[in-house]
């Protein structure tokens, strides 16, 4: 439906669209990733003070628009009562929010041109017995593997599509923990990025493209690229990852391999998956092994923290998971029946307090 289409609608129809939206707002924050929107709030102001002052130019109009619909039909759902469907339009809200805001950051910090610090990492590696470049070799030696793990590498770009559709059914305060730790752990990465910029061990042992002909993701030496032109006084936003230290591709992996713990039947997988993903960011991300060790460290304090936060401010129940529900739990009930799926399934079927109370 196009935007002109809607001043055709009924009356009645935008009052009580109205009426949801209002009604809405003030409990969709009660329900929201609160501490996360507070994160991606704080990080766009220190955006937009930065690229005035350092002459970035950045009016992500179009984006900013879709973002605020999202967000409007997240409330109004919320105010109908459609709480789940709202949860997933809010999680989108703040997948833009990130698009938006961080790598933008990233590109900012990046041209204050601090001093870098792969020398000090390659070092910290060479201590803890990291031979980086037989690593490398080997890697190169392996092609069938190398391309296997550069696509677990790359499903950081889907993983979280998954699981916010998967959680919102099975474990919604799982799900808000993740969204929450995620931005914890985003800002932290950054801060640490921009005191110790880093372009990455293939540019500090002098390996190019070349030498790595079957690489299927180029970003090692596409990375520096980018950051020696935002030291160099380039003012062009970056929109892929240009951070090293810490790695957020190794935190990533923490994060959902928590999360998909609250998936039922598939969990596991998911967190092999992110087994994988975590070990492939030494080879086809670039990173050195301390960046992974950081990372996820980064990773648990920022878990912590977010549980933290939502047990010590909620005012309101969390959502109730689905699994949990008289309808969830007939369903995994009759997945129970199936032999492999058995195998599976981890967790207890538990009935809601709310439902036994009424029963």
């Amino acid at each position: 439906m196009s935007i002109a289409s809607f001043a055709i609608l009924p009356k009645p129809m935008w009052e009580v669209a109205w009426v949801y939206l209002r009604a809405g707002i003030p409990e969709l924050w009660n329900r929201s990733a609160r501490l996360a929107w507070i994160i991606m709030a704080a990080c766009a102001v220190l955006l937009a003070i930065l690229s005035v002052a350092m002459g970035f130019h950045y009016a992500p109009y179009l984006l900013t628009a879709q973002f605020v619909i999202l967000l409007a039909i997240a409330a109004a759902l919320t105010g109908a009562g459609w709480l789940r469907p709202a949860l997933i339009m809010e999680m989108a809200a703040i997948l833009m929010a990130t698009f938006l805001v961080v790598p933008p950051l990233c590109s900012v910090l990046a041209a204050f041109a601090m001093p870098l610090q792969d020398s000090a990492l390659a070092e910290i590696d060479r201590r803890m017995g990291v031979d980086w470049v037989a690593i490398a070799f080997w890697f190169r030696d392996h092609p069938l593997l190398s391309r296997v793990l550069c696509d677990v590498y790359a499903s950081n770009l889907w993983q979280p599509v998954v699981l916010i559709v998967a959680l919102t059914a099975t474990d919604p305060q799982r799900l808000r923990v993740m969204i929450t730790a995620s931005a914890i752990t985003l800002a932290i990465t950054m801060f640490g990025f921009f005191l110790f910029p880093a372009m990455g061990p293939y540019w500090h042992f002098n390996f190019t493209p070349a030498d790595f002909p079957d690489a299927v993701n180029v970003m090692p030496w596409e990375q520096p690229k980018f950051i020696e032109g935002l030291r160099n006084g380039w003012r062009e936003m970056v929109f892929s990852g240009i951070v090293e230290f810490p790695s957020y591709h190794a935190a990533s992996a923490i994060l959902f391999a928590v999360a998909w713990r609250g998936v039922p039947i598939i969990g596991v997988l998911g967190i092999l998956l992110n087994v994988v993903m975590f070990v492939s960011t030494v080879p086809v991300g670039g990173h050195y092994l301390i960046d992974l060790y950081v990372g996820a460290a980064i990773a648990l304090v920022s878990l912590a923290l977010a549980k933290r936060y939502y047990r010590a401010t909620d005012r309101i129940p969390p959502l109730e998971a689905w699994t949990r529900t008289r309808d969830g739990r007939r369903f995994l009930a009759a997945l129970r029946k199936r032999p492999i799926v058995s195998a599976l399934i981890k967790r207890t079927l538990k009935t809601s307090s709310k439902e036994a109370a009424t029963a």
